[in-house]
C-alpha cells in the first residue's frame, strides 16, 4: 500500500510508517487510525522487497493480507474495528471492502473504489479519483482536478476545489462540484446536481432532477424528466440535447410530445441567457432560428389560438413555452416553463 501503513497498536490508534511508494525507500511520518470500520486496499507496483516489509507490519495488527499479480500489497482489514487515516498519496490505488468503510486520504493523487457498503471517502489535495460503487456513500474529494463517481446507491459527491468531473450514477443522489470549473453529472434517478462557483456543465441526466449552475457562466442540460433548472449568477446556457442514454432518437414529431420531457427555468434572463435546442429532435427548426419562427402570445391554447408559421410560442401570462414541429393549427407542445411577463424574444433561441 503506497500510503500510511501500521506499524503496531498504540493507545488511541496506530502509528504509521509510510514509503513513498513500493519499491522506493520509505520517510517517517505518521498518522492515526480513528473510528468506523476498517477497510481493504491495494497497490500496485513496486520491489518484493517492500511487498514484504509491508506484509510484515500488517501482520503486526492481525491484517490479513497478501501479494498480488500486479506486485503490489491485497489487504483485507474487514475485521478490525476502526477507520484508516492515510497521508502521502496511493496513486496506484486503493480496493476497499463490501462492508461501510471509513477512508481518509491525505495530499498527494490518489485512486480509491469502494465496494459494497455505505462508505465514506475523503481524498484530500491532490488530482483524485474515486469510485464508490454500491451502497449509499458520501465521497469529498477536496482540492485538485478530481474524478469522482457514486455509483450505485442515493450518494453524495463533492468535487471541493479544482476542475473536477463528477458522476453520481445509479441512485438519487446528491451532486455538488465546488468553486472552479467543473463537469457534474447526476446520471440516472432524481438527483440534485450543483455547479456552485465557476464555469460549469452540470447535467441532471435521467429522472426528475434539480440542476442548479451556480455562480458563473453555466451550461446546464435537464436531459429526461421534467427537471428544475437554476443558472444562478452569470451568462447561462440551457440546453435541450438528445443523449445515447434516452435510448433510440426520436424527434419531437414522431412522438408528439417533447422527449426530454418539460423542463422548469426558475430564473432565465432573457438580456444574459439562452435556450440552445437540438435540431436532431427540434427538427423543425433547420440549422437557425428564422424570424417569424417565434412569437408571444398571451393566453395561449393550443387547441383555438394554433399557428400557421410560428414554431416557438411564449406566453408571458403563464410563463410556458410550447414547440411546434410541424406549424400546423393544435400541434403544439410543451418545450420549457419559464416565468411570466418575459421579454421573449428570437434572441433568446438558439439551434446547435
Amino acid at each position: 500500500m503506497s500510503d500510511l501503513l501500521p506499524v503496531a497498536p498504540s493507545q488511541g490508534g496506530a502509528e504509521f510508517v509510510s514509503p513513498i511508494a513500493l519499491g522506493e525507500s520509505s520517510s517517517s511520518t505518521s498518522g492515526s487510525s480513528t473510528g468506523g470500520s476498517s477497510t481493504g486496499g491495494s497497490s500496485t507496483g513496486g520491489s518484493t522487497q517492500s511487498v514484504q516489509s509491508i506484509l510484515n507490519i500488517l501482520a503486526t495488527l492481525g491484517v490479513t493480507a497478501s501479494p498480488n499479480t500486479a506486485g503490489g500489497v491485497s489487504v483485507d482489514a474487514t475485521n478490525q474495528s476502526t477507520g484508516l487515516n492515510f497521508s502521502q498519496e496511493s496513486p496506484n490505488g486503493l480496493s476497499l471492502t463490501d462492508t461501510t468503510d471509513v477512508l481518509n486520504l491525505g495530499s498527494g493523487p490518489d485512486f480509491v473504489q469502494s465496494q459494497g457498503g455505505d462508505d465514506q471517502i475523503k481524498t484530500g489535495d491532490g488530482n483524485d479519483r474515486a469510485e464508490a460503487n454500491q451502497g449509499d456513500d458520501q465521497v469529498d474529494l477536496g482540492a485538485g482536478d478530481d474524478t469522482g463517481s457514486g455509483g450505485k446507491g442515493n450518494d453524495q459527491v463533492d468535487g471541493g476545489e479544482g476542475n473536477d468531473v463528477l458522476f453520481g450514477n445509479l441512485g438519487s443522489d446528491v451532486v455538488k462540484a465546488g468553486i472552479r470549473s467543473d463537469n457534474a453529472n447526476g446520471n440516472q434517478d432524481s438527483d440534485t446536481v450543483d455547479g456552485d462557483a465557476g464555469n460549469d456543465v452540470v447535467h441532471g441526466g435521467r429522472g426528475n432532477d434539480s440542476v442548479l449552475g451556480g455562480d458563473g457562466d453555466d451550461t446546464v442540460f435537464g436531459d429526461a424528466g421534467d427537471d428544475t433548472l437554476t443558472g444562478g449568477s452569470g451568462k447561462d446556457i440551457f440546453r435541450f440535447e438528445y443523449f445515447a442514454s434516452q435510448g433510440p432518437l426520436r424527434t419531437a414529431e414522431e412522438v408528439g410530445a417533447n422527449p426530454l420531457g418539460v423542463d422548469t427555468i426558475t430564473d432565465f434572463n432573457p438580456a444574459e441567457d439562452k435556450i440552445q435546442l437540438d435540431k436532431r429532435i427540434f427538427a423543425s427548426l433547420g440549422d437557425t432560428v428564422q424570424p417569424g419562427d417565434v412569437e408571444v402570445v398571451t393566453n395561449f391554447d393550443p387547441a383555438t389560438q394554433g399557428t400557421q408559421t410560428a414554431k416557438i410560442i411564449y406566453d408571458p401570462t403563464s410563463g410556458l413555452v410550447y414547440y411546434n414541429p410541424t406549424a400546423e393549427q393544435g400541434d403544439e407542445m410543451k418545450l420549457v416553463q419559464l416565468e411570466p411577463n418575459l421579454n421573449i424574444t428570437i434572441d433568446d433561441f438558439e439551434v446547435f
